[in-house]
């Protein structure tokens, strides 16, 4: 659910999370599902409008080691990434097999990349139904 709505034509922002845990000595791999979202997800009421931002998922990755004494080790999301179906695998090297990925334009210039500010979304309460209510929409009234 994150970044929650924003209007991609002049805002786009960024999740940042610290992954320490998840890395391992020796082959990682970083593994990403892109959901439609705001950008180009059906929006609205009464079967809803598509694509009101762009026609297609995206995703932009920027990845940060910091040794202790060796620096920092950058890794960016570019034409190298590649989809395949066993993509969690860190021993599964690039076969003939994988698509490369579709690299899109830059962000316009008049888009600003921020740091998300929103909450995560979290169950904080559990409501029980007190009626329940039928549609009678498209019932047979025979």
């Amino acid at each position: 659910m994150a970044p929650g709505w924003t209007a991609c034509d002049r805002r786009s922002q960024y999740q940042t999370y610290d992954i320490t845990p998840m890395l391992s000595y020796g082959q990682s791999c970083i593994g990403v599902r892109v959901a439609e979202g705001w950008f180009c997800a059906r929006i609205g009421f009464e079967g809803g409008h598509r694509n009101i931002w762009g026609d297609r998922t995206a995703f932009m990755a920027q990845l940060e080691i910091t040794h202790t004494d060796e620096g920092i080790y950058t890794v960016v999301s570019d034409s190298s990434w590649a989809e395949e179906s066993r993509w969690s695998l860190p021993e599964m090297p690039p076969t003939p097999g994988w698509e490369s990925v579709l690299v899109i334009n830059p962000l316009p210039d008049q888009v600003e990349l921020t740091a998300g500010f929103g909450e995560p979304v979290r169950r904080t309460e559990v409501v029980k139904p007190t009626q329940t209510i039928v549609d009678p929409i498209g019932k047979d009234d025979t």
